[in-house]
């Protein structure tokens, strides 16, 4: 009788040149001519990452996407132009989704023959082809600040040439609709004057988060923040006082919790704020810097990091809990990149973290910048997976051709198993104590899966093709 051992290992042996083993987790860089500045990333229908941003070439600026696979495979790039030829630049600020999962709407400036800058809103379906552009001519020289969306149209913030600033809404057929003064000003030879950094639509309101600058001569400043709420046509609430700060913040995001709170996130303070502008928490003493900045279900927080904090990795995403207290952090870093600006931050369907930045090459000069995308789970930890060889090695487990997974020897821990389609979908997951033999997948239809073993040990990822 020949011993089954033998024969286990000759189905192991005799399988593995079919299997070839991937990554759900990946860092990758994307390198490119010039340089670029990654503005952020959506997820699409059809579960790919569409990665934005702005390319700067040969005295043009141009808009850079490129679209990647679950697995960090690129698709295609491609480029948005200038309409204006004789000043070709145009620069994106913000992409968001329409009602239809096939369209996008991109924002964007656009440098105009007359030096001055003109305001326009793309319709692109998920290929990037332009389906529809609109100019909105508010002022002859404008600025576009930001741009939040709702389920009927887009809030475009902008500044005009009289240092005041607007919120115009337009539909997503690229209608406008109305354009408002808002009761706030750039000019610093009023008292008091502003600085605009946020905005967000949430329960039919506009909320927009403000620094408001006294000035009592040279040098002599004092600043507050302040939070602005509109109505859903653009009229004024109510503008509150929320703290006083010392110094220009370089960010000042906000978000809303489960609560229906406000959460007005600053470099150096978090504050919550209810419907009517009343503070109802108030932390200055948990001073984390960010990149980008989202609010998970349970009301925590994950942020990108920049760099200056610890200069030698690519990218860094730390998680705070509801009151800003760390609970974990994680920096990824690559051989060939310098430090990552700008990180840009989602979490995907699958509940994988994305983000997005424009990594520095190392030694370029004049420096250069390339895409860099880096997708982890949702505690950070990055699932690495075994070479072919290491497999023959460590002969763990492996693969019958009736759609068993086996182990080859007794485990030292439990085993957790998670089987997930292509797209990162969780179509099987369970537990198993140290003496597990084999799993049970022929349930599974003929196809390409991914199968990820967690044994205490260490956390494998594995593409298995069922026939």
């Amino acid at each position: 009788m020949s011993n089954p051992l033998y024969t286990l290992f000759f189905i192991v042996t005799s399988l593995l040149p079919s299997l070839t083993l991937a990554q759900t987790n990946f860092l990758k860089i994307f390198p490119m001519p010039g340089r670029q500045e990654m503005k952020g990333l959506i997820e699409t229908k059809d579960k790919d990452f569409v990665l934005w941003g702005n390319e700067f070439a040969n005295e043009t600026t141009n808009i850079v996407l490129i679209k990647v696979n679950a697995f960090g495979d690129t698709i295609w790039t491609k480029r948005i132009l200038s309409p204006n030829k004789i000043r070709n630049r145009i620069v994106g600020v913000k992409i968001g989704k329409t009602p239809d999962p096939n369209i996008f709407v991109v924002a964007a400036q656009i440098e105009n023959s007359q030096l001055g800058q003109d305001i326009a809103l793309l319709l692109i379906n998920d290929d990037a082809e332009i389906l529809k552009l609109k100019k909105f001519y508010l002022f002859e020289k404008q600025l576009l600040e930001d741009v939040s969306f709702s389920e009927d149209g887009v809030f475009i913030f902008s500044e005009d040439n009289y240092s005041n600033y607007r919120v115009t809404k337009a539909s997503y057929s690229l209608d406008s609709i109305w354009s408002k003064e808002l009761p706030i000003t750039t000019d610093y030879a009023k008292q008091p004057y502003y600085k605009y950094y946020s905005s967000l639509f949430y329960k039919d309101h506009l909320y927009v988060s403000v620094l408001k600058i006294m000035h009592y001569g040279v040098g002599n400043f004092v600043n507050t923040w302040a939070l602005l709420k509109l109505d859903s046509k653009g009229d004024s609430v109510w503008l509150k006082e929320i703290s006083l700060k010392k110094g220009t913040p370089e960010r000042a995001s906000l978000l809303a919790n489960s609560k229906g709170n406000i959460v007005y996130y600053t470099n150096s303070a978090l504050f919550m704020i209810n419907e009517d502008g009343e503070t109802v928490y108030t932390n200055s003493n948990s001073p984390y810097y960010y990149n980008d900045l989202l609010i998970t279900e349970d009301d925590n927080f994950i942020m990108t990091y920049p760099h200056s904090e610890h200069p030698n990795y690519s990218i860094g995403i730390r998680k705070l809990d509801q009151v800003g207290t760390l609970l974990w952090e994680q920096e990824y870093s690559t051989p060939t990149i310098f430090r990552t600006f700008g990180s840009r931050l989602i979490v995907a369907s699958d509940g994988n973290l994305v983000a997005v930045g424009d990594g520095e090459a190392k030694n370029t000069r004049p420096v250069e910048s390339d895409p860099v995308i880096l997708k982890t789970s949702a505690d950070g930890s990055m699932i690495t997976s075994f070479s072919t060889e290491e497999a023959v090695v460590n002969q763990k487990y492996s693969f019958t051709s009736d759609g068993n997974l086996v182990f080859l020897s007794k485990q030292s821990s439990v085993v957790d198993v998670n089987v997930f389609s292509p797209v990162g979908i969780n179509l099987f997951s369970e537990k198993y104590e140290a003496d597990i033999k084999s799993v049970d997948l022929s349930f599974l239809s003929k196809g390409v899966y991914l199968v990820k073993i967690k044994d205490g040990t260490s956390e494998t990822v594995t593409k298995f093709i069922r026939n």
